[in-house]
Parts: structure tokens; sequence; C-alpha cells
């Protein structure tokens, strides 16, 4: 007997269609669900009786089919029952049809202890006034200790509480602070990452005494690294480190970063080379595990920690050439962020004589936005002068310069710092303008193997480009500048230096002359004056034949009336031919000008008579 098939609808590639009535009827019967409506639901909180509750009923939509979805009833937030005074049952609005400021006063007292950071926190109202009565605050202090008994440590990890704390902490006495700091020992490092809790133990660390402070920095140690890769416990580690922690607990803090070993098994040494060289078998270890750290750190926002800057430093002293030459490629974009601690232009330094070209490119490109800001910084001008000593391309430097514009120009200039980095383009090295260690560090960088040009040319090229603008600026702020000890000393250098054009300088020497005679008199700008005129340049018109030809010998003739007047005509005359001397004798010594014969004036009788 032949079999009988089931008759089905195929499509066109012989599969079965969807379009079948039979699959539509299964279809339909997946997609509607159907819903008991006869028994309302029934919501019962813990402690109500089965005949006290609240009862909701559904809505009539909910539970419908909308397309193939089933909508879901909406979900009914749970209320206790309360009792009126008649015993009879109130009905309680739903939480989500409450007021704002109810329901937070609703969910702050679900939380532990709510009663207690109340109370604190009214008590912390009259502790933080600055007129409140020292010996009441310090009653409502031991009141507040006695109250938190076992408890600071949480209420420390609260962002409004802490405050509380923090303020403890500020007014306490040394008693009460080592209480405190006791309950907390054991949590100092949890409090340290906490965003808000932080500034508890920055407090402590401002506040506290230096046993206070040396515990706590004690409580640190074997956490330095963690400390670090956190965003908020890294700023309190260098907090601590940088303005709190004295030579040995930073040498504590360091070994602990160079090597995990060094967490219980502390050498005594103070640098890494020193370690390295009592043992010559951790170099290759300490060389790797250092820079595997620095490079993990590369997204973390701490290069401007003064730490970190001592570390690279640290790291530069031991390491090879090509261990160098990694970490500079993938941090030469990070330079800007260091430039504001004397570690951190030293490490700059290293990264500009260690880098290639390409990372040079990247150092001067992320310092162009910022050039002011770095010029002026304590330390800024070391690494512009490392750049100056070691970048071939002096084009690239040029155009970073002369995009600064007047304003930022004039700051760089009357800055104290700003002002080196044209002193030593002036008078590269000068141990009158540079400590003897600036110019011993500076020599590091001296043949390293990315340089190619002479060090002659690289200063010519640069001196060319950037000193003609300069040179302006001095002339244009010359009146000011003489009469200046600080600023002066940049006209005084570009008189010694062979590389600078003087006539605009000469000219604008003689203009102030000119309309301001009693500069000769000043205390500090007789001193420039009198060098101005012993200066000679052939290549351009000497400051006296100016001075005679604008001013004249009758008006110069007057600065004899004064002791300071009297030398910087002397130094002018130094330079005189005898006609010109002659006719200053018998404008000075032939009438009444002079009327006492000082020291001053006797050497100015010596000079012209000679």
């Amino acid at each position: 007997m032949a079999k009988k098939f089931k008759q089905t609808t195929r499509n066109s590639k012989g599969k079965p269609s969807r379009n079948s009535s039979k699959l539509k009827s299964t279809q339909k019967q997946f997609r509607t669900k159907k819903i008991d409506k006869k028994k309302p639901k029934k919501y019962l909180s813990k402690n109500s009786s089965k005949s006290n509750f609240k009862t909701i009923k559904p809505k009539a939509s909910d539970g419908k089919t909308i397309g193939k979805f089933v909508k879901k009833s909406p979900q009914v937030i749970k209320t206790k029952p309360l009792e009126g005074e008649n015993g009879k049952i109130e009905k309680l609005p739903k939480l989500r049809l409450l007021p704002q400021k109810k329901r937070k006063e609703i969910r702050q007292q679900a939380k532990p202890n709510f009663e207690l950071a109340k109370k604190t926190k009214s008590y912390w109202e009259k502790l933080r006034l600055k007129k409140y009565d020292s010996s009441k605050r310090e009653e409502l202090i031991g009141q507040l200790l006695h109250e938190l008994a076992g408890k600071i440590h949480l209420f420390a990890l609260r962002h409004d509480t802490s405050r509380v704390i923090q303020t403890m902490v500020r007014y306490g006495n040394e008693d009460q602070l080592s209480r405190i700091l006791e309950e907390l020992k054991s949590h100092i490092v949890l409090i340290c990452k906490t965003k808000y809790s932080k500034f508890l133990v920055t407090s402590f660390l401002k506040n506290g005494n230096p046993k206070q402070r040396a515990q706590i920095i004690n409580l640190f140690l074997g956490h330095v690294r963690e400390l670090l890769r956190h965003t908020e416990g890294g700023q309190v580690l260098e907090l601590a480190y940088n303005d709190y922690a004295n030579k040995d607990e930073r040498r504590e803090i360091l070994l602990e970063i160079f090597s995990t070993e060094f967490i219980h098994f502390k050498p005594d040494f103070y640098s890494l080379k020193e370690v390295v060289e009592s043992d010559s078998t951790k170099h290759n270890k300490i060389s790797k595990n250092l820079k595997d750290f620095l490079v993990s750190m590369e997204t973390k926002p701490v290069w401007g920690y003064s730490i970190i800057h001592r570390i690279i430093v640290e790291f530069f002293s031991i390491a090879i050439d090509q261990d160098k030459i990694d970490l500079v490629q993938i941090l030469s974009k990070k330079c800007v962020e260091m430039v504001h601690t004397r570690d951190g232009a030293y490490s700059i330094m290293y990264f500009i004589w260690t880098g290639t070209a390409k990372d040079r490119k990247n150092i001067l490109n992320s310092f162009k936005i910022h050039l002011k800001k770095i010029c002026i910084e304590d330390h800024g001008y070391l690494p512009i002068i490392s750049i100056f000593d070691s970048v071939d391309d002096t084009v690239l430097v040029s155009k970073i310069f002369l995009s600064l514009s007047q304003d930022e120009f004039s700051d760089i200039l009357s800055h104290h710092h700003g002002r080196k980095i044209y002193l030593y383009l002036m008078t590269p090295r000068d141990a009158r303008y540079f400590h003897p260690d600036i110019i011993k560090v500076l020599k590091i960088g001296d043949g390293n193997s990315t340089s190619r040009k002479p060090s002659e040319t690289r200063y010519r090229e640069l001196q060319e480009k950037i000193l003609p603008p300069f040179i302006h600026a001095l002339a244009k702020f010359l009146p000011e500048y003489v009469k200046n000890k600080s600023n002066s000393i940049l006209y005084l250098a570009a008189l010694s230096s062979s590389s600078v054009d003087l006539n605009s300088l000469n000219l604008s020497m003689v203009e102030t002359l000119k309309s301001s005679p009693e500069i000769v008199e000043d205390d500090s700008a007789h001193i420039v004056v009198i060098s101005a005129f012993k200066r000679h340049n052939s290549d351009t018109p000497n400051l006296l034949e100016l001075a005679l030809d604008r001013i004249g010998v009758l008006e110069m003739a007057q600065w004899a009336k004064s002791n300071r007047g009297a030398l910087v005509l002397e130094s002018a005359m130094s330079k005189a031919n005898p006609e010109i001397r002659k006719q200053m004798f018998e404008e000075v010594f032939g009438g009444q000008l002079v009327a006492t014969d000082t020291k001053s004036i006797s050497l100015l009788r010596a000079t012209i008579q000679a």
C-alpha cells in the first residue's frame, strides 16, 4: 500500500512555506497569552497581617497583546500600611508619587547610622565656624569622638560625614588626632582611594605632628604602586612624597617602585645607581621592571607628579641605550606635563638627548602651544637651552620662537627665568650667567648620537633667526630695563656678545640719555651706561660718537654735577680723541660747573688730561 503524505505548501525553492494555515494558527496560539483577571493581586508587607494589606487591581490595559509582544504590568512599589488615630488603615501614596525632597528623606532613613550621622552633622555646623570658642570646640570634638567610637572609619568613607572628620582633624588637639588615626590606620589605603575621603588623609598630613605624618607614610609602604595606579590615591601619595616626607621616607617609597623585593629587604642606598653597583646581577631585572612600570603608567594622569619624574631620572642613570630610546618613543608627548619640576626638566633633557629626530619634533610641537608658560617656569628654561644644544632642525626651533606674540615676548623677557633663554642664546654656557652645576648637566648631552651639526653652526643659525626680534624688543624697552638690575643683565649680555648688532641698541641708549639725563644718577642705570660706553664694536657706530652727535658736549658736561654722572662721563672720555677731551675739559673745569673736587671728579680730570 502506498504511503500517504501530509499535504504542505512549498515555496519556489522547495521548502515549506511560512504562509501555511497550520503554521499561522500555531503562531497565533503562541502570541496570545491569557491573563487571569478574576483575582486581584495582593501585596503584603512583612509586618502586616492578612487582614491588614493594600490591594492593587491591575489595569485593563495590562497583559494586552501589542503586535507579537505582551505588555507587562507596571511595577508596583510596596509600601507599609499606617494605622490612623482610630486604628483605621490609612492609604499611603506610592513612593514615586512623593515629592523629591520626601523621597530623598525616605532613602536616607533606610541607610545605617542615619540618626547618628544627622546628629553628627548638626555638631559640625558649630564645629566648622572659625570664630567658635576654642575650649568649646575641643569639648565638642571630644563628645563627637565618644559618639563615633568604633565607627569613625565608616563615617570617613561617606562623602558627607567625611567632612566632619576632616574638621575634627583640623581643630583637634594632639591626643584627639591620635585617637582618630588609631581607628583609621587599618583603612588608610582605602580612604586614600576614595574621591572625597582622601582629603581626610591630606588634612592629617597638614595638621598632624611629625610623628603622625611618619605613621601615615609608613602605612603607605607596601601599597605604593597600588596607590600610584589609582587616580585619587596617587594624588595623596604625591603630596606626602613631595611636601612632607623626609629623605629616608622618600628613599623607602622609591625603592618599593624600583623593585617589589625591596618592600621587605631595603638596601641602605639613596639612588638606583648605587643599588645596581652594589649587586650587578640585579641590573637587568630592575631596569626591565622599571621600564615596564613606566610604560604601564602611560595612560594614567601621573605625569605631573614629582615622584614619577624622579623615577625617570633614576631609570636613565642605569638603563641601556635601547631601553632609553623605547621609553622616549612612548613618553615624548608627555613632556609638557613634566616641565614644572627640576627632575621633570632633567627628564625632558634626557628625552631630547636620547630621542630620534622624530621624537624631538614631537617634543617641540607639544611645546609650541605652551611655550610662554614653559619659559617662565622655575626650571622650564633647562629643556629649552638643551634644545638649542642638540636639535639640528633650527628652522623648526626658530618658527616656534617667532610665533610668540608681542605680549608673550615681553612677559618672557621680564621674567627672571624666562630671560635665561636669550642669555644662553647670546652667550652659551657663560659662567657669569649660569651656575657651574647647570653647565655640568648640559655637558651630559654633548656627543649624543642623534645630533649631526657642529654646535657653532647650530648656534649661528639660531642667532641669525631668533635674536633680531629680541634685539628690537630690547631696544624698545631699554629705558625701563636699564633701571632694573635684573632686566639690565640682558643689555649687558648683548654688549658682550659678538653675535649681536649693537646699532639699534646704541641708538636707543642715546635717545634715553637725551630724553632722561637723570638715569646717569640711578644706582642701576649708571653701571649699565658705563658698560655701554666701554664697549666698542668696529662694525657699528661707537656709542660715544652717537652721543656727541645727538646730545653734544655741552649737555654731556652737565653729567659731572653728580658723583655717578662724573663716573659715566669718565667712561665716555676714555674712548674719546684728544680734541673731544679738550672741549670737555673746558666745559667741565673751565667754568663754575664743578664746585668740589671729589674722587669721581679727580678720576674724570685724570682721564681727560691723559
